[in-house]
């Protein structure tokens, strides 16, 4: 999954240490098992990026196994990446429902 992850974006005034930080928060929500077979296009992965980075809710459109499609607004809560796909953990910022995602199956993201 090769995207730019922007830090800090919104604030570009903040000092090195406290981009630092916000980095060492992240990173305790992203976990690496392997490296992903299985990605999202790279609109959705930049959108996702930027979203989690920024701590945005994000509007993504997800196909269900079944085929049916789910249009949702959320917030990412967590990252794993494992050798066969990148899972989401997500709230569904209307219900709170929280929500696990897999990245390949998202098939548009936007803010």
């Amino acid at each position: 999954m090769s995207c730019e992850w922007p830090i800090s974006r919104s604030s570009p005034s903040r000092g090195a240490g406290a981009v630092q930080r916000e980095l060492l928060g992240l990173l305790k929500e992203i976990e690496f098992v392997g490296v992903p077979a299985l990605s999202a296009s790279p609109s959705v992965r930049r959108a996702i990026a930027d979203a989690w980075f920024s701590r945005a809710p994000l509007r993504v459109h997800y196909r269900r196994k079944e085929g049916s499609l789910s249009i949702r607004r959320v917030t990412i809560e967590r990252v794993s990446m494992e050798r066969t796909m990148t899972l989401l953990n997500l709230v569904d910022t209307q219900t709170g429902e929280r929500r696990q995602y897999q990245l390949h199956h998202i098939e548009r993201a936007t803010p």
